[in-house]
């Protein structure tokens, strides 16, 4: 019981010690008594021995005195002792003898004097002897069974033969020794048949084991004594053992239950941390939705100089600042060990090239050349998290554009090693800028650890981007370094280990097999790199570094009857340009030259737009891949034959141009329960002139793909009746059933940990974090439209639209203050009936609408109101609410008066 006892506060301890106590104490005394049990066997044992031992003493000095009394023919005694005269030697003539004193002796044969010496013992002892033989000749030495089956084991060899019996006065030792026939014995007995060595019969002896069964129960009774005393002081010894592992255990627990009460308060911190990130994703995100998009939308419109310096300078800002939320968001993430990795079947291509298209304008503004290579030896599927892998790139690419001025920022992509199914990947960022100092290079990988103090009020930045690289690298199994000189330019080198994946792209088709190919490129590693891939592509390639080199070239070429099947020329070349050189080459040496034109990102619409004036419309925007290149050269150099062959470039491995991406018609459906979110994404379609149709809750869009056909779902997650998740469910179960994959994209303004596996869990085939970025929001839906069904008929816009297409949207923001206004009675009577019902679901969602749609008109009181009112709702805590309705009226009404002031609107 002192066991169950347990200080003031404490939990008692665990009954199974009380089971282990009474284990122990059980073995202990189980050993003890089996010790005791083989002491007391044991000491029988050899009492039993110690009686035969004496038997056997017995038996040997009887047969001494028997050999004596043979040998020297026996003993006369004076009858005047009273002896008896033997009545078995009454025939032998000298039995009696007469002295010459007078005398009368009788002679006592050994048989008889053992007869007399055993009738002289003390009776009390027990004690007897006999004999006995199978050819008695003394009656009285019948055998009995015992001694019969004992002559016959003695007959058989046996030396003696011994057995306890049970008889009434207790239990005793029979002891049987042979008797066998010597020269002494034959005096008498050779007469009746007896022979030397033979058998004649056996000496009996009779122990009582009682005096040895006494001495064995007093030994006993001691040993027993001794094991009772050992047993009472294992006892203790155990007792004292469990009471000191049950204070030890009291300490265990109590530090365990200190554990897990931190444990609990650091799971309680944590998951706070990743609320506050949540809602600090959502209330920054989505602001941040309408900042750039908007100023993207507007950038597009007719602007003035200063207007269009003004809105850069916005976009800039916001871009910078979502970028310092990302690097924060995801330092934070690794901080709280929140950090996830997929393992996921990925197109290294694609994830290569979707990140130098993202960096592509900010390095062509600052006039550096960006390149990429990927080593022909990689297979292109891989198994692993692509989104962390862009994330290290482009942490690496964005930090070599920011502190290279000139020159060039290059990633190489090489096989470090290869084995069956796996392979480790070098991926190079090199560039020359100012390079790393050898005492900054140690805490470069350091949070908040920038190169030089003056370099960040220079350039910018957290120091974080290395230090998340870093932890990103090493948590997929992989490792990061870097090799720089000051002033020369530096490196950085990740090696990261994939798996491969069985889907292989297809070979790429033998279009550019013989054909002979001119590259002109004043940028000396830009122009090999791309020679070395025309020629991994079959093509012969030269290239040269100016136009008027390249005309001089051609021409030379024509005179030798070797012309060039086609030219690839950089648009932004010093003296003469690729625009220029093309025109040229067009009008005074080959009008039918193919020709590709490489173009910068840096205002992309104006080069179109001229190289549409002059005739040309073949041309790629730099960084370009490979099967970028493959296509464009093979739509220009063999257009027909390529497009009979090849109808639907995507089942070849090509990539479709953006001009077939736009003018197939697609119809997306879009399921937004925000209506200023539903105009952005209106405005994004309208200039893509895809069909989008707006439904606002997920049974709606459930209805809608039941009953239309669309090629895209944009779905987001957080709606009214039937989420985004559950909508998509449906939807999956919906195309199940009628054979068709149609994809599907979340979209929603929380972006931590576990959001994009629920999303992609739930049936989604991709998940974009809000504010949406144009750029990225393109690039995913028109990757999915190339995947999906076969391309519908249509109008669409041609490459020359492309270049020139601008939608007005002066409007827009006006159209979005309009509709406020138009809601604004009906939210007033949203938010009233909520508080009145005490609906709890209705708030919430009410509150939501009501800080998004504010937060786009920068109404900080109304949003923060707004976003109390939510989590109160959320959390259950409408007592805690007070004067947060009569507050947030207020703001509304005077955001709504603030609204019909700035856009002259009637209220």
């Amino acid at each position: 019981m002192f066991l169950e006892q347990s200080l003031p506060g404490e939990r008692s301890l665990p009954r199974y010690l009380i089971k282990y106590l009474l284990l122990f104490v059980g073995i202990w005394t189980l050993l003890i008594t089996a010790s005791l049990a083989w002491t007391a066997h044991a000491t029988s044992k050899n009492l039993e021995q110690l009686a035969l031992v004496q038997a056997r003493t017995l038996s040997a000095k009887d047969v001494l005195y028997r050999r004596w009394g043979s040998n020297y023919g026996g003993i006369y005694v004076n009858l005047a002792t009273g002896i008896e005269p033997n009545p078995l030697l009454s025939d032998f003539p000298d039995r009696d003898i007469r002295t010459e004193t007078g005398e009368t002796l009788t002679l006592v044969n050994p048989e008889y004097m053992s007869q007399m010496v055993y009738a002289m013992e003390d009776p009390s002892l027990g004690i007897k002897t006999g004999m006995t033989s199978s050819r008695p000749l003394n009656p009285k030495n019948q055998p009995d069974d015992w001694e019969s089956a004992a002559l016959g084991l003695l007959q058989q060899g046996e030396p003696d033969v011994s057995t306890i019996e049970e008889r009434s006065e207790g239990r005793v030792l029979r002891l049987m020794t042979p008797l066998k026939g010597e020269a002494g014995c034959l005096q008498c007995h050779e007469k009746h048949g007896f022979v030397p060595g033979d058998l004649c019969g056996g000496l009996t002896v009779v122990v009582p084991m009682k005096p040895y069964e006494e001495q064995a129960r007093s030994e006993i009774f001691s040993q027993g004594f001794n094991h009772v005393l050992i047993w009472l002081f294992g006892l203790l010894a155990i007792g004292l053992g469990f009471c000191q592992y049950a204070a030890s255990e009291r300490t265990r627990q109590r530090m365990q239950n200190d554990l897990i009460a931190a444990s609990r308060a650091a799971e309680a911190a944590n998951r706070a941390k990743g609320e506050f990130l949540a809602n600090m994703s959502h209330e920054v995100r989505t602001p941040m939705n309408a900042i750039i998009g908007m100023t993207d939308l507007a950038l597009d419109g007719n602007l003035s100089p200063h207007q269009k310096d003004c809105l850069e300078t916005v976009k800039f800002s916001a871009e910078s600042l979502l970028g310092l939320l990302n690097d924060i968001l995801d330092f934070s993430k690794i901080e709280a060990g929140m950090l996830e990795f997929e393992n996921v079947p990925f197109s290294l291509g694609e994830s290569v090239e979707t990140v130098m298209r993202s960096l592509a304008v900010t390095a062509h503004k600052k006039g550096i050349e960006f390149l990429f290579v990927v080593s022909p030896t990689i297979p292109d599927g891989l198994l692993g998290d692509p989104l962390r892998l862009r994330q290290i790139l482009l942490n690496l690419l964005s930090n070599a554009i920011k502190f290279t001025e000139k020159g060039e920022v290059v990633l190489r992509v090489e096989m470090a090693e290869s084995t069956d199914g796996d392979c480790r990947l070098r991926f190079a960022v090199s560039d020359t800028g100012i390079g790393i100092s050898e005492s900054a290079q140690e805490r470069l990988f350091q949070n908040f650890s920038q190169a030089d103090v003056s370099t960040s009020r220079k350039y910018g930045g957290t120091g974080l981007g290395l230090a998340i690289s870093k932890a990103l690298a090493e948590g997929m199994g992989g490792t990061i370094s870097l090799r720089s000189t000051p002033g020369q330019g530096s490196t950085f080198t990740v090696e990261l280990p994939f798996a491969v994946s069985p889907a292989q792209a297809p070979m790429p088709p033998k279009v550019l097999f013989g054909k002979k190919l001119l590259v002109v490129d004043d940028h000396p590693l830009s122009a090999a790199l791309l020679v070395e891939e025309l020629r991994r592509l079959g093509a012969e390639s030269l290239s040269c570094a100016a136009g008027d080199e390249a005309i001089q070239r051609i021409h030379e070429a024509r005179h030798r009857q070797a012309p060039f099947d086609g030219v690839i020329l950089d648009g932004t070349m010093p003296g003469m340009d690729g625009l220029t050189t093309a025109t040229i080459i067009r009008e005074h040496l080959d009008a039918q030259m193919p020709i590709l034109l490489l173009l910068t990102t840096v205002d992309p619409g104006l080069q179109i737009a001229r190289c549409q004036e002059a005739g040309l419309r073949d041309y790629l925007l730099k960084p370009v891949a490979p099967r970028q290149i493959l296509l464009a050269l093979a739509s220009c150099l063999t257009r027909q034959a390529w497009d009979e062959a090849h109808s639907d470039p995507v089942d070849d491995g090509g990539q479709p141009t953006l001009s077939q991406v736009q003018g197939n018609g697609y119809h997306l459906l879009l399921a937004e329960d925000n209506a200023f979110n539903q105009k952005l994404a209106l405005a994004l379609a309208r200039n893509k002139n895809w069909k989008l149709t707006l439904v606002s809750d997920g049974q709606a869009a459930i209805d809608a793909v039941a009953q239309g056909d669309f090629d895209l779902v944009l779905m987001d997650v957080q709606m009214p009746e039937v989420d985004g998740l559950q909508a998509t469910r449906t939807i999956r179960q919906l195309n199940r059933e009628r054979g068709r994959d149609i994809p599907v994209i979340g979209m929603t303004a929380h972006a931590m940990a576990g959001d994009r596996e629920r999303c992609l869990a739930a049936g989604m085939d991709e998940y974009l974090a809000k504010p949406i970025r144009p750029e990225l929001f393109y690039e995913v839906v028109e990757r999915f439209l190339r995947q999906s069904a076969d391309p519908r008929e249509g109008g669409g816009t041609s490459r020359s639209d492309f270049g020139a297409q601008i939608a007005d949207k002066g409007n827009l923001l006006a159209d979005m203050a309009l509709e406020f206004l138009r809601d604004f009675p009906e939210t007033l009577e949203n938010l009233g009936r909520g508080r009145n019902q005490g609906d709890r679901r209705e708030l919430e969602m009410v509150a939501h609408n009501i800080k998004s749609v504010v937060g786009f008109f920068q109404a900080e009181e109304a949003m923060e109101l707004a976003r109390q009112l939510e989590t109160c709702a959320r959390e259950d805590r409408l007592a805690e609410v007070g004067t947060l309705f009569e507050d947030l009226d207020a703001a509304l009404r005077r955001l709504r008066q603030e609204l019909i002031d700035r856009y002259r609107l009637a209220g």
